[in-house]
């Protein structure tokens, strides 16, 4: 990303659309004293951001579903009595298969757990700021103290 001006963001690969906007906004203060807003608003989404969570595990799941549907029927078609022999070989495959998928379940689960924390920590860490900023918008003059407040509430 290039920052061409503070309250635009813009890609090189994209023909210079860009991909979120800053809006600074400041307030003057009595005093010379500038309190600044900062809002961030994005306005090109990708292909995973323009669909909610929830639409994208449900098709991904019917996806998966009718896949499997799919190769169980042409399974079915193709080899209408099981050997015994190849009902080892697909024991032994679908065990290899369970494995690495709880493997990557175990990493996914612990990237999620990080990420909660992280955000958590994040979270209580502006909740901490923002406070201290109400604090010290008591040491403003008194015009000055009601509207710092009043932003910052």
């Amino acid at each position: 990303m290039y920052c061409y001006n503070p309250c635009l963001a813009i890609d090189s690969k994209k023909n210079s659309q860009p991909d979120f906007a800053v809006k600074i906004q400041q307030h003057q203060l009595t005093g010379g004293m500038v309190m600044t807003e900062t809002v961030v608003s994005i306005q090109n989404a990708q292909f995973p951001d323009q669909y909610s969570l929830t639409l994208l595990f449900v098709l991904t799941v019917a996806v998966l579903i009718l896949f499997i549907e799919i190769g169980f029927r042409l399974g079915n078609r193709r080899h209408g009595k099981v050997v015994k022999a190849q009902a080892s070989q697909a024991r032994a495959v679908m065990g290899a298969m369970l494995g690495l998928l709880a493997f990557m379940l175990a990493f996914t689960f612990a990237t999620a757990q990080t990420h909660f924390e992280t955000r958590v920590a994040n979270l209580a860490e502006e909740a901490r700021l923002a406070h201290n900023a109400f604090l010290h918008a008591e040491f403003l003059a008194q015009a000055d103290h009601k509207r710092a407040r009043e932003l910052l509430r």
